[in-house]
């Protein structure tokens, strides 16, 4: 998750960025499943722009963050795994109604995680981060269907996801209890 203004100079640094980062780790980004996303301030011809022109990443009409009710936060979160050098990187970001970024957190660590287990630590790690930041979200997103399916089910099957599911749902029932009384 990299941040900064919506200017065509900043997404080129931007790019230029991670054209170095490919040159230094050998790891390139893939664009094609790279996706940005502006302040509701910032016009969609805009953003497209700036998508295809300064930062290479072809428009991919549809593909959009809702907001949550007003009042409301919305966290999404997102897991990187790079099983050659055994790193995973955890990306978070707490939103309020308007699309404004209440608090954002990008980590990293050495682990040997699969791919859904990535996923489901990155799901608790916000978790844990929202609360420490007083910013409990109302809605928690996550592009890993399969963990969110994990979570929502009544038996979690035996395997290595199979006690970072529990975590969250123990975390989710304790912040439900105090969010209901």
């Amino acid at each position: 998750m990299l941040f900064t203004k919506a200017s065509d100079r900043d997404c080129k640094a931007v790019k230029w960025i991670l054209e170095i980062y490919a040159k230094a780790s050998g790891q390139s980004v893939n664009l094609n499943k790279s996706n940005m996303c502006v302040s509701q301030k910032v016009s969609n011809d805009r953003a497209e722009h700036l998508a295809r022109v300064a930062l290479g990443i072809g428009a991919r009409p549809g593909i959009s963050w809702c907001p949550p009710m007003e009042g409301q936060l919305k966290m999404n979160t997102n897991a990187a795994v790079d099983v050659h050098s055994g790193r995973v990187g955890f990306g978070i970001i707490i939103r309020n109604h308007r699309g404004e970024v209440m608090a954002s957190s990008a980590q990293d660590a050495s682990a040997g995680f699969s791919s859904q287990v990535a996923e489901a630590m990155t799901i608790f790690t916000g978790l844990v981060f929202a609360r420490d930041v007083g910013l409990l979200p109302y809605l928690v997103e996550s592009d890993a269907q399969v963990v969110v399916n994990l979570i929502k089910a009544d038996v979690i099957p035996c395997s290595e996801i199979e006690i970072v599911v529990h975590d969250i749902k123990l975390f989710l029932e304790a912040y439900c209890s105090k969010l209901c009384s």
